[in-house]
């Protein structure tokens, strides 16, 4: 890849229970307690109108985040990524509870969830010889074609392969590359990684954050990494020679996370100034500023085609946004109204897959509005967990768990179909890799590794 490549094309640009403080980063270790501080100093709305509160660094420092004693640790700074460090948000309004929760839809048979990707054009085929060339050294079976018919009554039997040692901090997130030739890790030490998948040893580590970092993400050609931070910036980063390619600013709170446009050259960020932002890699401007939710945003996603976004946030609901004019077209809730902490459309866009901080991933129908369908098991009621679809050996759903295990369920039946258990801390990060039937997983700290699992069925 030339450097002067930009993400988007050749044009060329000269430029851990109730555990304290200390595990590494906002995303990943604050009491509840600490939390609702945090909201009192800094969640501020004038009364002249939507103004985003400011929230600078001094005054995070000073915050429960910032210079901080610990009396085993000494002061407390710098502590790194939002989604490392911060427990579950309770927000300064009493939901209602007297309602019992909503129930899910019954019937002798259960609701089939389409969520199979769109037609690929004959370009994105021709691409899979080359993404089989990436794997062809990979002692594992071959790569297998996401666009053939998933055998939705295969198990599954993931066993973990290999252990991913480097970062000094909590694994805030990991990240496949769409080509699926490289996974990407960030953590609360301030870093990303850059694994590749041929060998498993890191390629790259990529330094620029003063801060923790709470997300990454992959544009379309593998070629650039978009990363969050508690810095207040949304960096973009040559994957080819590590060089910070623009650095965005505008956010008045941490960062917690961002996505690129499948299409257009759009990223979309969402932070704990409750905002929902879109920027033009090119110029590094905002283009848009939504006032999104009430509460901070967790997590925000494009749906296959770039023209909606869907927001989540811990007030309990979930906003789907226009891309091209800011306005919201959909708000997904119901009557439990807990606290949203990851949302991701079906490739699809049909349905939107949602995580929430009361042990529930949910299924939500967008054009109707409400959940169509429920997975349990797991334990999430104090962290923002990342969950997601597998689909290149069958229709899956995963997600990690404070419990320290991984589940696997299938899509469909809603059964658990696995639990992979390796790790010693929670495990906030999960992803399915775009090809191959193979997973990767982070754990917070002191465990701070990745594992790589495969499943031959």
């Amino acid at each position: 890849m030339e450097p002067s490549q930009t993400p988007h094309g050749s044009q060329t640009t000269n430029q851990e229970d109730n555990q304290p403080l200390g595990l590494g980063g906002v995303r990943c270790s604050t009491p509840q307690s600490q939390y609702e501080q945090v909201t009192a100093q800094g969640n501020t709305k004038l009364a002249s109108g939507y103004q985003q509160f400011a929230f600078g660094l001094q005054q995070s420092q000073q915050s429960p985040f910032g210079a901080q004693k610990n009396k085993s640790r000494g002061p407390i700074l710098n502590l790194g990524a939002a989604r490392a460090t911060h427990g579950a948000y309770k927000s300064s309004r009493k939901l209602p509870r007297t309602v019992a929760p909503a129930a899910e839809e019954t019937s002798s048979s259960p609701p089939v969830v389409d969520v199979e990707e769109p037609a690929q054009s004959s370009d994105s085929q021709e691409n899979l010889p080359s993404i089989a060339t990436i794997a062809e050294n990979v002692v594992y079976p071959p790569p297998h074609n996401p666009c053939s018919k998933p055998d939705d009554n295969r198990e599954c039997n993931y066993q973990k392969i290999a252990t991913l040692s480097g970062h000094k901090k909590s694994i805030s997130v990991v990240k496949f590359s769409p080509c699926g030739g490289y996974l990407a890790t960030a953590s609360a030490d301030r870093s990303i990684k850059l694994w590749s998948m041929k060998d498993l040893t890191c390629e790259r580590t990529i330094h620029g954050h003063q801060l923790g970092i709470n997300d990454i993400s992959w544009n379309s050609s593998s070629l650039y990494i978009a990363s969050a931070s508690d810095d207040l910036t949304v960096r973009i980063f040559s994957v080819s020679s590590g060089h910070c390619w623009r650095i965005m600013k505008g956010h008045t709170h941490y960062v917690f996370s961002c996505a690129f446009n499948p299409q257009t050259s759009l990223v979309v960020s969402g932070g704990y100034d409750e905002t929902v932002r879109l920027w033009n890699v090119i110029t590094g401007k905002c283009v848009r500023l939504i006032p999104a939710h009430t509460d901070p945003v967790t997590c925000v996603a494009f749906n296959h085609d770039g023209s909606y976004v869907a927001s989540s946030s811990y007030e309990g609901c979930i906003r789907v946004w226009d891309v091209s004019n800011g306005h919201c077209l959909k708000t997904l809730k119901d009557l439990e109204h807990d606290a949203v902490s990851f949302v991701e459309f079906t490739p699809n866009g049909k349905f939107i897959l949602s995580s929430h901080m009361n042990s529930k991933i949910k299924m939500w129908n967008v054009s109707k509005e409400k959940p169509v369908k429920y997975y349990s098991g797991h334990q999430n009621s104090k962290y923002c967990i990342f969950a997601g679809i597998a689909l290149s050996h069958g229709r899956r759903v995963i997600s990690g768990s404070e419990d320290g295990k991984i589940f696997v369920w299938d899509l469909q039946t809603k059964r658990v179909m696995q639990v992979m258990e390796e790790h010693t801390k929670p495990v906030l990060a999960t992803d399915a890799h775009p090809i191959l039937n193979m997973m990767a997983s982070g754990g917070i700290e002191p465990d701070n590794t990745v594992r790589i699992w495969y499943s031959d069925k």
